[in-house]
């Protein structure tokens, strides 16, 4: 198995009710993500996805939640680290290990966390082609 871990994104599809974390953030990554899964499903079974969330934490790809609007703040991610590594401790082992997070969402991380992920780096162009990369490498 596989960890990608990926920061909430401020476009949100707009449907009423409960959507899966997944479909509900809609920026160009989530879309990246949805595309890798749709053209190879055997990456699915191979992959753990979490986001972190301004909202709820850190969150499975298929947790149902509504729509939303709240940022991250430095003090909002400083709110969110012992629950976040609580978390993160809780996870399974994993063979390779994928983080593209923002500055500020860093914050939610004990620093030195995540040695020997991959992180990304660059501006946001180069991210999603980053992270479009690390996907096709693990299916």
């Amino acid at each position: 198995m596989n960890l990608l871990i990926i920061a909430c994104s401020a476009t949100k599809r707009h449907d009423a009710g409960l959507l899966p974390a997944l479909h509900r953030y809609d920026g160009p990554l989530y879309r990246i993500i949805r595309r890798a899964l749709a053209e190879r499903p055997q990456l699915a079974a191979r992959l753990t996805i979490r986001i972190l969330s301004a909202e709820y934490g850190l969150i499975s790809a298929d947790t149902p939640i509504p729509d939303y609007d709240q940022r991250m703040t430095p003090a909002r991610a400083r709110e969110l680290c012992i629950l976040v590594m609580h978390e993160l401790q809780e996870l399974p082992a994993h063979e390779r290990t994928y983080i593209d997070l923002g500055k500020t969402y860093l914050g939610a991380l004990h620093p030195g966390w995540g040695q020997g992920a991959e992180w990304a780096q660059g501006g946001i162009g180069y991210r999603l082609s980053q992270c479009k990369t690390w996907l096709w490498r693990q299916a």
